[in-house]
C-alpha cells in the first residue's frame, strides 16, 4: 500500500531541507577508526525513511514526518561471547541500484563485511554480507540500530510489551518465544523500526531500547561463522508517520513481506474457516450440517496413532507395553486400527466437507523408550525447557520426552512418516501442537546442521528448536494431495516464536477471548499476519461461578450471553474465528459469524485508518474498494460520534464513500481542506457497527473537492445488490469521476444517473458533470444465482413435512458431484430432523440421470458443462433448480453457495451442548436468543445478507 502525501509541496520542501541538514550533521556509521574512499554520497528512500552515506564513515538518517526523530542508523556489530565491539575500518560506499552498498573491514578477528541498502515496499532492506577470513569460528551479534536526536523521547515497543513512554532504563526483549519479529518506537508525528526480515530463521533474537542519550533502537541476532565461510543475513528498518505508533510499522513489515502473512499458496481454501472442535472426528449424526453452518473448515484431528514418535503404526513399533492402559481404540488390533482411523478422516472429509488435520505435537515429541532406543541423538536435553512429560498427556498411555526433529535420524523418519500418512489417508493439511518452538538443541547432530541455523549464548552453540519446527512445515508445503496440491498446515503456537506463524497457514490461540488480559490475543495476530486465527477451548462458565452457589438458569443464560457478546467484539477487533464451542446453539454469534469471516478473507490491516474517539474502537479489513470497517465499543451506554476515514491510509487516489453494512442510509461528507470522508455513528451496547466501502470519489480537474456530501444505501440479496448514491455539489458544474467497487461474487449490470443510463465497463468507473444534486443507482447481479431471492427462497425443496423433489445426479461422475448432492439431502433432513421437529426424518430422494420432461414433480439437477466459464451457476426454471459447474470440484462449491444462500431463510444455530452445568439448569439442547426472546427485527437488521 503506497501512502499518500498529507503535507503541501511548499511544506514537504521545508521538511526536506530540514532532512538535508540533519543528514550533514550525522554521527559515526560504527565504532572505530576509519579510512575513506568514496566517490560519490549516495542516498536510499524507503516510504517516510531516508538514509544518506555521508563521507567518511556516516550513515545519516531522517523519517520525513519527524525530520528530529532520529539522527543516523549503523551496524552494531559484536564478538561473542564476551559482546566486544567490532571496529570497522576501509569504508567506502557504492550506489547500487535501487539503493547504495556499504563496504569495510574488520581487523580482528579478519572479516569482509558489506551492507547493502534497497528498498522493499516502504521497508528499508539491509542484506548484511558477512566473509570470515580469519582461521577460527567466530561468534557474532549483529543487527541494525537506530540512533534518536538528542531530544527525542520516543514511546517503545519492544516486541511484546505494552508500550512504555520514553523509558529511563534500558529495555532488552530477548524472550524469543513471545517476541513479535520487530520492534518499533515513535512520536505523535514519526515512527520508526528495527527488525530481522521474515525469511530469516534466527535461532536467537533480541530488541533493544537503550535511552541514551542518544537513545538507541536495536534489533540484533547471533550467528556461528567458521573460517572461509560467507553468509548473508537480512534485516529491516521502517520509517513511517507516527499516527498509530506500532501498528505503522507492523503495516509495512506485512506489506512488504505479503507472502510471509498469507496461507502458503495452493493450500486447501478451508484454511481461512474455522475449527470443528471434534464435530467431525469422528462424525455424528448431525455432524456434516453443524460443521457447514457453523463456519467449521479444519478438524483438528487429536493423536490419531497408538504411540507417540510412531504416527504411521508400523508393525515393529505396534507391540509394546505402555506405562498406563490403552485407550478403547489404541487397544485395538494394528488392521482394525488402520481401518478405523482411515475411516474417520475418509467419512470427516466426505461427510462434513472439513479438511482433516491429522495431529502431531510438532513432531518434537516421542515416547521415551522410542526415543532412547532409536533416536538418541535427537534428544533435547535443555534445563530450561520441558524435557519430560511423565502425565497423561498426547495419547495418555505414553511417557513422553523432547526430540530434535531437524537433521537427526528422528527428522528423517518424522519427514519419512508424514509423507507415507499423507499419502494412505489422502491428507490435505496437519496440525502442529506445541509449535512454540522454545527449546535449545545441543545435541550431537548440531555437527549436521548449517551454520545459518546457529546461534550461541554463555552455554556454547545451539540451534532453536523453532528453526526445526518452521522447517518441518515447509517439508508439509512440498507434499502434495492426489491432485497435486500442496498440503496445509494448522498450528497452536499460542505466544511462540514468531517463525511457526509466519511458516503455518492458519492458528489457534489455545484459549478464551478473555484469556490473561484483553491484549494478550493481541500478540498472535501481531506475528501472524493476515491469516486466520481461531480461539479454542469454549466458555469455561464453570469458572464465573463461586463455590457453593446453585445458579438458575436465567443466570447462566444471562453469563453465556455476556461472554458471547465480548467473544464477538474481540472476534472483529483482531480478526479471530469463534468455532462450534463458541457459537452452537448461541443465536447471535452464530448469526454473526458469516460476517467475521467475511473479514478475515478481506485480511486484517494494522492501521484502521479511521479516526474515532474514545471509548470508541476501530479495526479494518481489505484495501481500497474492498474494505469493511469495524467500529465498536465495551461500554454499557451506547456511543454517538463522528468518524473520519483518512484516505490515504486506503490505498485509493482520491475520496472513499462507505456504506452501513445493515443496509440504512448513510451520509458521507468531504471537507473541503483534508483528504477525509466523514460519517456519523450510533453505536449501540455490545454490537459492533461495520462500514464496506462501495465507491471512490475523483476529481477531474483541479480545484476544491467538487462534492460537499453524498448519502450511500446498499440493498444486498443473493441474486442482486443495489447501490443508491444521492451526491450533492460543492459547486455546479464540476466534473466527477467515480469507480464504483465489485462486491465479491458479483458483476455489475447497469447504473443510471437521475434515471439516464450510464455505460458500463470493465472497471466501472463513470465520468459526469454535477450541475444539481443527482442519484446514480447501481445494479450488481451474482455470479452464481440466476433469478430472484423469491424463487430460490420458495423452491419447494419439502412441502407439508415431506419430499417434493427428487435430487438428481448424472451416471457417470466422481464422488465430488455425488457428496454434493448428499450436501443438498442433508440440509433438509437436518432442518426438518432437528431445527423444525426432532426426530422427523425427511431425506430427499437421489437419483441417476435427468428428470423426465412431463409432469409437474419438482426437480434439483446437477449437472456438468465443460463449456460454462470458471464458475458455476445456480438457475431455477420453472420447477427445476439446476446447479451446473464446469468440473466436479466447482460443482461442489457451488452447492456450498447456495446451501450459505438459502441459510438466510434457514437460519439455525443448532443446541446448546451438554455439560454438567448445562443439564443441571436445563440449557442444554436449547437455543440461546438474544435478550432470552425470538430474534427482533432490530436485531435481525444486524445481519445483512452476504453476496
Amino acid at each position: 500500500m503506497k501512502e499518500r502525501p498529507v503535507v503541501s509541496k511548499h511544506r514537504a520542501g521545508r521538511q526536506r531541507r530540514r532532512i538535508a541538514a540533519a543528514l550533514l550533521t550525522a554521527a559515526a556509521l560504527l565504532l572505530g577508526p576509519a579510512v575513506a574512499s568514496v566517490r560519490a554520497a549516495p542516498r536510499v528512500r524507503a516510504g517516510a525513511l531516508e538514509l544518506r552515506f555521508v563521507p567518511p564513515d556516516r550513515i545519516a538518517a531522517g523519517v520525513s514526518s519527524d525530520p528530529s526523530l532520529i539522527d543516523r542508523v549503523r551496524l552494531r556489530l559484536e564478538l561473542g561471547p564476551k559482546h566486544v565491539p567490532l571496529a570497522l575500518g576501509d569504508i567506502h560506499a557504492e550506489k547500487t541500484l535501487p539503493g547504495f552498498t556499504v563496504f569495510g573491514r574488520i581487523a580482528e578477528p579478519l572479516m569482509d563485511v558489506a551492507v547493502a541498502f534497497t528498498p522493499r515496499g516502504e521497508s528499508l532492506l539491509w542484506t548484511v554480507k558477512l566473509r570470515n577470513r580469519a582461521p577460527k569460528v567466530v561468534r557474532l551479534e549483529l543487527g541494525p540500530e537506530v540512533v534518536f536526536g538528542r531530544t527525542t523521547r520516543p514511546t517503545v515497543f519492544d516486541g511484546f510489551n505494552e508500550d512504555a513512554v520514553a523509558p529511563k532504563t534500558p529495555a532488552l526483549m530477548h524472550n524469543f518465544r513471545m517476541m513479535t519479529p520487530y520492534a518499533a518506537a515513535w512520536t505523535p508525528h514519526g515512527s520508526v523500526g528495527t527488525a530481522i526480515s521474515p525469511l530469516e530463521l534466527p535461532s536467537w533474537l533480541q530488541h533493544a531500547y537503550r535511552p541514551g542519550p542518544p537513545a538507541t533502537l536495536t534489533t540484533t541476532t547471533r550467528i556461528v561463522l567458521a573460517s572461509g565461510e560467507e553468509r548473508s543475513v537480512r534485516f529491516v528498518t521502517v520509517g513511517a508517520r507516527g499516527d498509530w505508533g506500532k501498528y505503522e510499522i507492523m503495516q509495512a513489515y506485512f506489506d512488504a513481506y505479503p507472502k510471509c502473512f498469507l496461507p502458503f499458496p495452493g493450500v486447501d481454501e478451508r484454511v481461512w474457516l474455522g475449527g470443528a472442535e471434534y464435530r467431525a472426528f469422528p462424525v455424528r449424526e448431525w455432524s456434516p450440517e453443524i460443521c457447514r453452518r457453523l463456519g467449521a473448515g479444519w478438524e483438528w484431528c487429536y493423536a490419531p496413532f497408538r504411540r507417540t514418535g510412531d504416527i504411521v503404526g508400523r508393525p515393529e513399533f505396534w507391540d509394546y507395553t505402555p506405562v498406563r492402559p490403552f485407550s478403547k481404540r489404541r487397544a485395538l488390533p494394528i488392521d482394525a486400527f488402520h481401518a478405523w482411523r482411515k475411516k474417520a478422516f475418509r467419512d470427516g472429509d466426505r461427510k462434513c466437507n472439513v479438511m482433516m488435520a491429522f495431529y502431531v505435537p510438532a513432531q518434537i515429541w516421542c515416547e521415551e523408550r522410542l526415543a532412547h532406543q532409536r533416536y538418541a541423538d535427537a534428544l533435547t536435553l535443555d534445563p530450561d525447557s520441558r524435557i519430560r512429560f511423565d502425565t497423561p498427556w498426547v495419547t495418555g498411555n505414553d511417557n513422553e520426552v523432547r526430540v530434535f526433529p531437524f537433521r537427526t535420524s528422528w527428522g528423517r523418519q518424522s519427514r519419512k512418516d508424514m509423507g507415507e500418512v499423507a499419502h494412505r489417508l489422502n491428507l490435505r493439511g496437519f496440525a502442529f501442537d506445541t509449535a512454540d518452538g522454545v527449546a535449545r538443541y545441543r545435541g550431537p547432530a548440531l555437527a549436521n546442521l548449517p551454520n545459518k541455523y546457529l546461534a550461541w549464548d554463555k552455554d556454547g552453540v545451539f540451534c532453536n528448536e523453532s528453526v526445526a519446527v518452521a522447517k518441518l512445515m515447509d517439508f508439509v508445503h512440498t507434499l502434495r494431495t492426489s491432485d497435486g496440491k500442496p498440503l496445509a498446515v494448522i498450528g497452536n503456537i499460542g505466544t511462540g516464536v514468531y517463525t511457526s506463524d509466519i511458516h503455518c497457514d492458519a492458528a489457534m490461540f489455545e484459549g478464551e477471548p478473555w484469556k490473561l488480559f484483553r491484549t494478550y490475543p493481541d500478540r498472535l495476530r501481531w506475528k501472524l499476519g493476515r491469516k486466520a486465527a481461531v480461539w479454542w477451548e469454549g466458555y469455561g462458565i464453570e469458572r464465573f461461578i463461586r463455590d457453593g452457589n446453585d445458579p438458575t438458569q436465567k443466570q447462566i443464560a444471562a453469563i453465556m450471553r455476556g461472554l458471547a457478546d465480548f467473544t464477538l467484539l474481540q472476534s472483529l477487533r483482531l480478526g479471530y474465528i469463534p468455532p462450534p464451542n463458541y457459537t452452537q446453539g448461541v443465536a447471535r454469534l452464530a448469526r454473526w459469524l458469516p460476517r467475521i469471516i467475511d473479514c478475515i478473507r478481506r485480511g486484517w490491516q494494522p492501521v484502521p485508518g479511521v479516526r474515532v474517539p474514545e471509548p470508541l474502537w476501530a479495526a479494518r479489513y481489505g484495501v481500497g474498494l474492498d474494505t469493511v470497517l469495524v467500529v465498536a465499543h465495551e461500554t454499557g451506554q451506547p456511543v454517538k460520534a463522528d468518524l473520519r476515514i483518512e484516505n490515504s491510509r486506503f490505498g485509493v487516489d482520491g475520496r472513499l464513500m462507505v456504506a452501513d453494512a445493515r443496509g440504512r442510509p448513510l451520509r458521507n461528507a468531504f471537507p473541503s481542506d483534508t483528504n477525509t470522508t466523514m460519517i456519523s455513528a450510533n453505536v449501540p451496547v455490545r454490537t459492533p457497527r461495520l462500514f464496506e466501502a462501495v465507491a471512490e470519489l475523483l476529481p477531474a480537474d483541479r480545484g476544491p473537492f467538487p462534492l460537499k456530501q453524498g448519502e450511500v444505501a446498499v440493498t444486498q440479496g443473493v441474486a442482486r445488490r443495489l447501490v443508491r448514491i444521492l451526491m450533492q455539489p460543492r459547486r455546479a458544474g464540476r466534473e466527477v469521476v467515480l469507480r464504483l467497487g465489485r462486491p465479491r461474487g458479483m458483476h455489475l449490470v447497469a447504473a443510471t444517473l437521475d434515471g439516464r443510463t450510464l455505460g458500463v465497463d470493465a472497471e466501472a468507473r463513470f465520468s459526469f458533470r454535477l450541475t444539481a444534486p443527482a442519484a446514480l443507482v447501481a445494479e450488481f447481479a451474482s455470479d452464481t444465482f440466476q433469478g430472484t431471492d423469491a424463487a430460490l427462497f420458495d423452491f419447494p425443496f419439502v412441502r407439508d413435512g415431506k419430499p417434493a423433489c427428487t435430487i438428481f445426479v448424472p451416471e457417470k461422475v466422481g464422488p465430488r458431484v455425488r457428496r454434493s448432492a448428499f450436501r443438498i439431502q442433508e440440509y433438509w433432513r437436518y432442518w426438518y430432523g432437528r431445527a423444525l421437529k426432532p426426530g422427523h426424518d425427511v431425506r430427499i430422494p437421489i437419483r441417476t440421470g435427468d428428470p423426465t420432461p412431463a409432469g409437474d414433480a419438482a426437480a434439483v439437477v446437477l449437472r456438468l458443462d465443460a463449456a460454462m466459464p470458471t464458475s458455476g451457476a445456480v438457475a431455477i426454471q420453472g420447477n427445476r433448480l439446476l446447479v451446473r459447474a464446469p468440473n466436479e470440484l466447482m460443482l461442489e462449491r457451488t452447492v456450498s453457495h447456495l446451501l450459505a444462500a438459502l441459510d438466510h431463510r434457514f437460519f439455525f444455530p443448532d443446541r446448546i451442548l451438554g455439560s454438567a452445568l448445562n443439564n443441571k439448569v436445563g440449557l442444554a439442547g436449547k437455543v440461546l436468543t438474544p435478550a432470552g426472546a425470538a430474534d427482533s427485527a432490530s436485531e435481525l437488521a444486524e445481519f445483512p445478507l452476504l453476496p
